[in-house]
């Protein structure tokens, strides 16, 4: 089988979690990076598989040491790819995973080193009102972020580079739509 990157991308809420923990249990071959950021862990998650859990000094030394396929800052934190942590999944996996902003996404789908391996899949709520209620139910956000999250969700000014946009309206079709991409791209040239 040939090595490719499923970058998946899309606005907190539209599910892209739920897909992408669907996506790892049916395919054996693919694999989730862990990225590496500045924020505190919040309840439940660990270093190491959640996030790598670093400091600002950590991370912009490994920025300068050029060791980052993609990194933004949002919310004051950086969050970032290593080129380790995808070359580490391909040690073992057909399938690297990437879970990005829309930022992160556009600097991997371009890079010259990886974007010919790399599909980009948008994944979108089927409106503002869903993905309000998504986040609102979720009881994660505090009131700023809840605004900030749902003033960013729709900015999307570089949707051509995704090869494919999955307007998640209901989970099962989704699930299949995902399905349908791996097999198709494990039969085609990426």
């Amino acid at each position: 089988m040939k090595k490719f990157i499923l970058v998946f991308s899309g606005p907190s809420g539209a599910g892209k979690s739920t897909l992408i923990n669907y996506l790892l249990d049916e395919f054996d071959c693919a694999g989730l990076t862990v990225s590496h950021t500045t924020r505190k862990p919040r309840a439940g998650e660990t270093d190491g598989r959640s996030y790598h859990f670093v400091t600002k000094e950590k991370f912009l030394k490994m920025l300068e040491n050029d060791e980052f396929v993609e990194h933004i800052e949002c919310f004051g934190n950086y969050y970032g790819t290593s080129k380790k942590a995808i070359n580490d999944i391909f040690q073992h996996k057909d399938i690297c995973v990437l879970d990005l902003e829309y930022e992160g996404a556009y600097a991997i789908l371009h890079d010259e080193n990886f974007k010919n391996k790399c599909v980009g899949i948008l994944v979108l709520p089927p409106s503002f009102n869903v993905l309000k209620r998504r986040l609102i139910e979720r009881h994660s956000e505090t009131a700023e972020s809840l605004d900030k999250r749902l003033n960013d969700s729709f900015k999307v000014n570089k949707i051509a580079k995704y090869q494919f946009v999955l307007i998640n309206n209901e989970i099962e079709h989704s699930k299949r739509k995902i399905i349908d991409i791996v097999h198709n791209l494990e039969m085609a040239e990426v």
